[in-house]
């Protein structure tokens, strides 16, 4: 071991085996860095970077929680996903909890920066949304309906026959008018309905 703590038995309110202050004063400041290895917590032998290991209470104990001002509308935490060189750029994918409502009622979003560039992902690029009450947005962040597709050219829903790999030959495509219009077109006939 590089550092061995052993804990302390002690009848008091809180037992800290580690604990690591906040710096600051300094132009970048960090509490801890690990520079190499994997971290297990519960764990001594971590299957990679992070590994949380709990043998108990899963059911009513969370192995990550993540807390924020959650309870002001329009506020969010992200996990984000990008290239391991940069810090801010090229962070191209997150999964983003935005609060809804002061008892940090939310939305999930998942989140994706769709250009060849240096662009980060943020809230404006959520194309799948999940609300408290269950509904599901595609291209919309507030859908009014268990299921909402939102998309203003071309087809909105596919349904494919034994399509592993994009290249269905038998398939349905939905898409609707700026009008209300639905069309039907299918590898086998088209159907079109006025609103």
């Amino acid at each position: 071991y590089g550092i061995n703590i052993n804990p302390l038995d002690s009848t008091g309110t809180t037992n800290y085996g580690l604990y690591v202050g906040a710096v600051s004063g300094a132009t970048a400041n960090y509490s801890a860095i690990f520079a190499g290895g994997n971290v297990g917590i519960g764990t001594a032998v971590p299957q990679g970077k992070l590994d949380i290991f709990n043998s108990t209470d899963a059911a009513t104990t969370p192995l990550l929680s993540i807390r924020s001002d959650f309870a002001t509308a329009g506020k969010y935490g992200m996990i984000r996903f990008g290239d391991q060189s940069q810090t801010t750029a090229y962070q191209k994918g997150a999964i983003i909890y935005e609060g809804v409502a002061g008892s940090a009622r939310g939305r999930f979003h998942l989140a994706l920066e769709n250009t060849d560039g240096a662009g980060s992902v943020a809230l404006s690029d959520a194309r799948l949304t999940v609300l408290s009450g269950g509904n599901v947005g595609i291209g919309t962040t507030d859908p009014d309906a268990a299921l909402e597709i939102n998309h203003a050219t071309g087809d909105s829903l596919r349904l494919t026959y034994n399509d592993a790999n994009g290249s269905a030959v038998n398939y349905s495509d939905f898409s609707l008018s700026s009008t209300g219009a639905l069309t039907l077109t299918g590898s086998a006939a088209t159907l079109a309905a006025s609103a």
